[in-house]
């Protein structure tokens, strides 16, 4: 989800703790990418080790540990190097095996740390109740400004539980929540929780189940809502109904930029309703109705 940072260190666990411990790095880069499953090297233990040295260290700004195999144990040895850390600013722990509890004990960490602006935690199993932990940390947290919780079958009550972080919330400004198990009542607490919230520039629901009975909530947060400039819904299935509906809102709209539609099942009488709303929207620059 989030960009790159343009100083990437490859290296071994063991020569990375030198690192760490020497002050002499910006960051370290263990995002895993073989093919070769067996080759991937970091498990709870060089978690541990890593984590011991983040907390005295006060070089290291970006940390990626993604798609590897940490589970609650490493995400618990990480969490307690987060209360002290006060440099890391980017944590990648993107396709690991962190559960609920992993989750809650970092979600924990984000109340005491100032530091940290990026977490990607995507793909993991944080569920629910990871989801409600993260959501009582982001109604405290002033310094977070992405979150990336996709993949991580979160249904509408950690959806709901999201909501109610957004509307106290003033910092965060992207949010990535597709491919989860949001349906109805948890897409709809999202939506109107941002006619309250003002600092959120981008939201991806993509892969929910969004249908047209969430329409109205879409078009009500395009209407009130002027700080947001992505909105991701893409693989979703607002078919003509919810097209049409969401159309009148984008003739008001002056804040929106990006809009995904694609792969919504929206046939020629939805494209035709956005297309004339187009005439009269003057912010939106890409709109993506792919295979719709």
């Amino acid at each position: 989800m989030f960009s790159p940072h343009a100083t990437m260190f490859k290296t071994n666990v063991h020569r990375a703790i030198g690192y760490i411990d020497d002050n002499c790095i910006e960051s370290l880069y263990f995002r895993y990418t073989d093919k070769n499953y067996d080759a991937r090297d970091m498990y709870d233990n060089e978690a541990t080790l890593l984590s011991a040295s983040l907390r005295k260290n006060t070089s290291l700004t970006s940390l990626n540990f993604g798609n590897n195999l940490v589970s609650d144990n490493g995400a618990t040895s990480i969490s307690e190097a987060l209360l002290k850390n006060t440099s890391l600013t980017y944590l990648e722990l993107a396709y690991n095996r962190i559960s609920y509890s992993g989750a809650t004990l970092i979600s924990n960490s984000l109340i005491k740390n100032t530091s940290l602006t990026e977490l990607d935690i995507g793909g993991n199993t944080i569920s629910d109740n990871g989801a409600t932990s993260i959501s009582n940390s982001l109604a405290k947290n002033t310094s977070l400004k992405r979150l990336d919780l996709h993949h991580n079958k979160i249904s509408d009550d950690g959806a709901t539980s999201i909501s109610n972080a957004l509307i106290q919330n003033t910092s965060l400004t992207h949010l990535a929540l597709q491919a989860n198990k949001i349906s109805h009542s948890g897409a709809t607490s999202l939506l109107n929780s941002l006619t309250k919230n003002t600092s959120l520039v981008k939201i991806n629901l993509g892969s929910s189940d969004i249908s047209p009975s969430e329409a109205p909530s879409i078009s009500n947060l395009l209407i009130i809502n002027t700080s947001l400039t992505d909105l991701g819904l893409g693989h979703n299935k607002l078919s003509d109904n919810g097209a049409t509906l969401m159309s009148s809102a984008l003739t008001t709209n002056t804040s929106l930029t990006h809009l995904n539609l694609a792969y919504n099942k929206i046939s020629d009488n939805g494209v035709i309703a956005i297309s004339n709303a187009l005439m009269k929207n003057t912010s939106l620059r890409y709109l993506d109705l792919a295979r719709s």
